[in-house]
């Protein structure tokens, strides 16, 4: 794993720390107040390398106690990377002081160090037969300039075997292949140098030189196989080459600030990226297709790799934390044999285990929300894309509607079609469940709500509209039936006997998206006309108008404790408001469709929210690390 470091020891430096301050803990309960100053002194000193006083770091370290220094003490400069060899017994680094050492992990002593005649910005890579190290960085020289500095060295010996020129920019980092056979370098010059080290000729070179704006590569990686590279780049728009070829297969499109970091998952089926955003991307190596955006860096993230096994990746950020996380974090609804390539139904089920979406050729898919794996797929209407879905109360039927006259009702455990509702007029573009379960409703573009018994399959009333409808949702008791349309009136109906209770006059345009909220004393509407609007049930008064989104609200809901209010836009922003003030809370700008779907779970721990296309992105409103020690004590109890 690569790390770089902007400052003295931020990377290995902190993890030896660590290691040997537990060691120090695990010999006896007191503190050693040696040790302990020694900490001090150390911790001072990078203080002051943050604050670019190196004197000052310099005088904190020569303070500092002897006897509890260790190799670490010893490493000056900023540690620019740092790699284990394949057999895990050595460490290979370099640093600001241009020099390259080798490590014995297990004594902490220097086998070797050699001066690899850089200036600065460095990166060192192993061989995978451990027997070479590679080294990029660069040197000033008269007459020339800056040159970039590319050499090899060998492991055993600390020989340098071969050194070349290339480009007149730093070079920033170094990989070898998978097999050994190639080397590549990412230069500040927007290149990519690639040598076959058979014969270490005049490398392949891939560049960005054809982009808009500059486009210095941060970044390198190979995928397993070695048939592909991929380069992270200061314009934000990654690249991914075919090797055999040198044709750019795809750029990964979803950054809007530079890329520091990219990866291939071991099994090559994914590339993970990370930079100025704080957010890590996950995309399908395959194709390029963006699949995932995970969150939990409050600062740019610079570095990024994959344990051995591929179970685990980590990431390291400007935020002064390193971070761990399972590869199927973030990664929910990604399955292939679930997803369409389009999503308009999105409903979650009442328990919150369950939530269905659009599936590949006109099917549905059901997902399990906890795990994010698909649990069923079943044939939906008609060959065509459904509109919209909804889950009966006990999560285990599902009804969907479409374009068509034809409404269905399946059981989600098997699959099979348990009811076909017929009369609709005009295709629909919403239905719902009543929260007994008795109800079917369904908003047609014949001016119209359907209503049938979902035991029977009987239609049992038509509630006449003045407009073609869009949208129709029962209350939290089920006392009401919400209807809106293309003439922007919000209707309440009464579920007993079906009456109309009051008519608002809401929105300019058609009202797109209606959401009560848990309590049922409020309900919140969004339409054509771009403010989301929060009303009094009982009286029908406005009580909020949510002004921000630049288009129009294609989806609104409650949060289960009624305190917040999200709203999803045509402009490509999810928006998160605070209901009892009306003000924005947070602006989430990471779709490139318009939103159109957003889903609370049950126990507020997770929003979750799709794009018109196949974008699904999950928000945490726990934290990680707490629903971390959540589970832990979960499992401790249950022991």
């Amino acid at each position: 794993m690569k790390l770089r470091a902007a400052s003295f020891l931020l990377a290995a430096f902190c993890l030896f720390i660590k290691t040997n301050t537990h060691a120090q803990n695990s010999k006896s309960s007191a503190p050693n107040p040696e040790y302990q100053s020694y900490l001090a002194h150390v911790a001072a000193a990078n203080a002051s390398l943050r604050l670019n006083e190196a004197d000052e770091a310099k005088r904190w370290l020569a303070a500092a106690p002897i006897k509890p220094r260790n190799w670490e003490w010893r490493h000056r400069n900023a540690v620019y990377a740092a790699k284990f060899a394949p057999d895990g017994a050595r460490v290979v680094s370099c640093s600001r002081d241009t020099t390259i050492r080798v490590w014995n992990f297990a004594s902490g002593e220097v086998e070797w160090q050699g001066k690899s005649g850089g200036n600065g910005l460095a990166d060192i890579d192993v061989s995978p037969d451990g027997k070479t190290i590679a080294f990029c960085s660069w040197y000033f020289e008269k007459g020339k300039g800056v040159l970039g500095l590319v050499s090899l060295w060998d492991m055993a010996s600390g020989k340098e075997i071969w050194r070349t020129n290339y480009d007149t920019h730093p070079l920033v980092d170094v990989r070898f292949s998978p097999d050994g056979k190639l080397l590549a370098v990412g230069s500040w010059e927007q290149h990519i140098g690639v040598w076959n080290l058979e014969d270490k000729t005049t490398p392949r070179v891939f560049s960005f030189d054809d982009a808009p704006s500059y486009s210095a590569v941060d970044d390198i990686a190979f995928n397993p196989d070695g048939k592909m590279l991929a380069a992270a780049t200061k314009n934000g728009t990654p690249r991914v080459w075919d090797l055999q070829t040198g044709n750019l297969r795809y750029e990964l499109r979803g950054h809007q600030q530079p890329v520091f970091a990219i990866a291939f998952s071991n099994d090559g089926k994914r590339i993970y990226t990370g930079g100025a955003e704080a957010t890590i991307m996950t995309w399908e190596a395959e194709s390029g297709k963006l699949l995932k955006k995970m969150y939990g860096h409050e600062n740019k993230i610079i570095s990024l790799a994959f344990d051995q096994h591929n179970e685990r990746f980590v990431t390291a950020s400007s935020d002064n934390s390193i971070r761990m996380w399972s590869v199927n974090y973030g990664s929910e609804f990604t399955g292939k044999q679930g997803r369409s390539k389009e999503i308009y139904a999105f409903p979650i089920s009442r328990d919150g285990a369950r939530l269905a979406t659009s599936g590949p050729e006109a099917t549905i898919s059901i997902w399990n929300t906890k795990t994010g794996a698909l649990y069923k797929n079943f044939s939906g209407l008609n060959k065509a894309v459904i509109n919209a879905a909804a889950f009966n109360p006990d999560g285990a039927r599902l009804v969907a509607c479409n374009w068509d006259t034809l409404v269905k009702i399946w059981n989600v455990q098997t699959g099979e079609v348990e009811r076909e509702l017929r009369g609709l007029q005009g295709g629909s573009s919403s239905c719902a469940f009543s929260p007994d379960g008795k109800w079917v409703a369904s908003a047609s573009r014949k001016k119209t709500v359907f209503v049938w018994n979902a035991e029977s399959g009987a239609l049992q009333h038509k509630l006449a509209h003045e407009a073609n409808l869009y949208f129709v949702t029962f209350s939290p008791d089920g006392a009401l039936l919400a209807s809106g349309g293309h003439d922007g009136l919000l209707t309440l109906w009464n579920t007993k006997t079906f009456e109309k209770v009051r008519t608002i006059p809401a929105h300019k345009g058609t009202i797109y998206s209606i959401a009560f909220s848990l309590d049922g004393k409020k309900i919140a509407t969004g339409a054509e006309d771009n403010p989301a609007k929060i009303w009094d049930v009982k009286s029908g008064a406005l009580l909020r108008e949510l002004k921000g989104h630049a288009q129009r609200v294609w989806t609104l809901g409650f949060s289960p404790d009624g305190a917040r209010l999200a709203t999803g836009s045509a402009d490509l922003t999810l928006r998160l408001w605070d209901v009892e003030t009306g003000a924005t809370v947070a602006i989430f700008s990471d779709f490139t469709n318009p939103v159109y779907n957003v889903v609370f779970t049950p126990d507020g721990a997770r929003m979750i929210a799709n794009s018109s296309g196949t974008e699904i992105v999950l928000y945490d409103t726990v934290p990680y690390a707490e629903r971390a020690r959540q589970k832990s004590m979960s499992a401790a109890r249950s022991h």
